[in-house]
This record gives structure tokens, sequence and C-alpha cells, in this order.
């Protein structure tokens, strides 16, 4: 017996995104091979259809591998304005069908049916019909993942892709999780998932049966989050969406540079890019992350707190210039990224500073607005910061 108020939530995912939208706006290229991303040697894959994936092809993979898999397929640009209003059609479709809908990323989002059995039927049944009116105000397909929590709603919508829909009942959770594989649970990267390996941890099946105490021995606190996603357990409802976690901008290099003074010319675009989303959100950050991608394509991450919250390039280009000069760059770097989070204002709670914005910034503010007013008039490269700074007296 299946209760009118038992907790529903489905997990809505489109298929390929971005690929989906150029196949939608080019139907000559359906049944073709479409990879969406970076075009140089140097890009990366953003998104690949099914027959690309066929290859092996996959995103966040180095375009020049993906063009050593898949030398025949159809290679294009990202199109974010057009993916943004694609993205729209599909949210407020989602929006049509349950009054709480949690978008969390362009192409993916969360959806509360409890208590809706009377309007669109069971659980199956409100999953057919997201299907379709999703096709039928987008134009594209999404797979559908239902489940009592939104842990086993995901984990079936990935196994059911692409163009699916699962649905797993409480009385199924047990069944359902048994059998994967622990590298299937969200927040299992390969580092965990090896570590449980070698203990002889292959399925979810296999982690219930480990005794809590352990796992914390092992894992620390994520130990906690493996027991309870072996059991079923997650987070039920939706979160109300409470604006952005951090304002970022990215640059993967036409050459890896291994020159600080160099990076210190790309740092300051991405900060002057993530000053100006900022402004334009109505947002200031405390912290701010500087982002390095080696040659071999390791990763770092570095972070600086700030004294107060700001949305200006300097304090950003400041901060992230400092972290760079701590970092050894020689073997060459071939991403620079900058981001700002810990985000006050825009409804956040803006902390503002006691004695009001000293003169300085005051003066920095209207600098950079009067940069990005002659950048707008007469294009980007118009004027760069060091120019217009120099002149002034």
């Amino acid at each position: 017996m299946v209760l009118e108020d038992a907790r529903i939530i489905a997990h809505v995912d489109m298929d390929a995104f971005y690929a989906a939208v150029e196949v939608l706006d080019n139907p000559e290229l359906g049944g073709s091979p479409v990879i969406v991303g970076g075009l140089s040697q140097r890009g990366v894959v953003s998104s690949a259809s099914y027959e690309a994936r066929g290859f092996g092809v996959r995103s966040a993979m180095p375009m020049f591998r993906a063009r050593e898999l898949c030398p025949h397929a159809v290679y294009l640009p990202v199109r974010m304005s057009r993916y943004k209003e694609v993205s729209q059609r599909v949210m407020e479709a989602l929006g049509a069908m349950s009054p709480q809908v949690e978008q969390v990323s362009i192409d993916e989002a969360y959806l509360d049916l409890s208590g809706t059995r009377r309007l669109h039927g069971p659980p199956r049944d409100a999953g057919r019909k997201i299907k379709a009116r999703v096709l039928a105000e987008s134009g594209i397909k999404c797979t559908v993942g239902i489940g009592p929590n939104r842990v086993i709603a995901k984990l079936a919508s990935s196994l059911a892709k692409p163009d699916g829909l699962m649905v797993v009942d409480p009385e199924g959770v047990d069944e359902f999780l048994t059998p994967l594989e622990v590298g299937a649970l969200p927040g299992v990267g390969g580092r965990v998932e090896e570590k449980l390996r070698a203990r002889g941890i292959r399925s979810a099946g296999d982690l219930r049966k480990v005794e809590l105490k352990k796992l914390y021995s092992w894992f620390g606190k994520f130990g906690e989050v493996l027991f309870r996603l072996a059991a079923g357990g997650g987070a039920v409802g939706l979160k109300e969406y409470g604006g952005p976690k951090s304002v970022s901008s990215e640059a993967t290099l036409t050459e890896d540079l291994s020159e600080k003074r160099e990076l210190k010319k790309v740092l300051a675009e991405r900060a002057r890019q993530v000053a100006r989303r900022l402004k334009k959100k109505g947002l200031r950050g405390r912290k701010v992350t500087l982002k390095l991608k080696s040659a071999d394509f390791t990763l770092k991450t570095r972070t600086r707190s700030l004294d107060s919250s700001t949305d200006l390039a300097a304090d950003i280009e400041a901060a992230a210039s400092g972290l760079l000069d701590k970092e050894d760059v020689s073997s060459g770097v071939r991403l620079v990224g900058v981001g700002v989070s810990a985000l006050e204002g825009a409804g956040l709670g803006l902390q503002l500073e006691l004695f009001g914005e000293p003169e300085e910034k005051k003066r920095l503010r209207r600098l950079e607005e009067a940069m990005e007013e002659i950048r707008e008039r007469f294009g980007p490269a118009a004027v760069r910061a060091g120019e217009l700074l120099n002149s002034e007296e």
C-alpha cells in the first residue's frame, strides 16, 4: 500500500544537453556523433552526444583526445545563451508539474511530487508526464529517476539514461541498492572506491555490512555519509534556492605559461570578469580562490580570505596574484581560473563596513565603473586597467 502523503522525489536530467540542443537546431545532425566544447587542441569537451560516447568521448575530456577517438564527429563551439534559453523552457515545464522545483544546474533539477497522486497518478505515470511535457516544451529528451529521497532519485536517473524512466519504491530501496557498485554512490570518488575495494567492499550491499565505527575510523566523518548512503538514506526534501555560492571565471591558455608575469596578465582579466559579474548580481565576496591546471592536467586550488567582502577587480586580482606568488609554475600552466565565494548581498545578507567604505575603495569603484562603461561602448579591448590607472593624476 502506498500512502498519499509518502515523499516522492523526482530527479530530471537532460540527455547530453548541449549536444541535444545543437541537434534540435540542426536536425540533419541527428544520428551523428556531436561534440560541443572548446575547439582548439587545448580545449575540453563540454558535451558529447550518445553516438560520440560510443567511441569513448566524455565530458571534461581534452579535445585533442576526443579528436583521436572520434575524428569524424561534428565539432561545435559552446553557445551558452542558447542553452540557457532552452533550459528556461525545461524549468517552466517542470514548474507546471510541481510547485516545488529545485534547479541544480542548467540541465538538471529535482521535483517534489509528494501529494500529487490525484493530479498526476502514481509515480510512474507522473514520470511519463514529466518526460512528455519536457519534450513538448523544449524539443529535447530527458531521463527521470523517482525515489523516496534525492539520493535514490539521482541514482535511478543515472542508471536509466538515456531517455529513460526508473521508479524506486520505498520498499524496493534495499533491492535497488544492494548490487550497485560503490563507485556509483554520490561522493565516492576514485580514491575512496579504491580504498573500499582494497578491503573487499565492491557493492553497496557489501558496504551495508560494515559497522559505522569501522567506516569512521577509515574515512572520518565521510564514513558516516557512506553508512547512510549504503542504507538508502539521504536528504529528502528540496533546498530553497539561496542564490549562487560562488562567481568564477577561467581560461584555457593557447600555450602553456611558466612565467608568473604572463600568468598575472591572465589573472587580471579573469578578476575583471568576476568583478563585473558580481556587480551585475549585486554581490560581494570574502574568499578568493585561484585555480591552476598544469601541463600534465594536475589541478590546484588555493583560497585566501579577505578582511571584508568585495566586488572590486583590484581586490580580487591582488588576492589571486598573492596566491600565485606562492606556487611553482615552472612546469607550465594550461588553465587559470579565479573565483569569489562566501558571498553577501542580493538577499544574502550584505555586511556593511562599520565606518562606511574607505575613500580608496570608493575611488577604485568609480574607476572600475568608468572602465566598464568604456568597454561596453567601444569593446572589451578599448581600455586596460594599467593604462587607465597610469594616466590618472
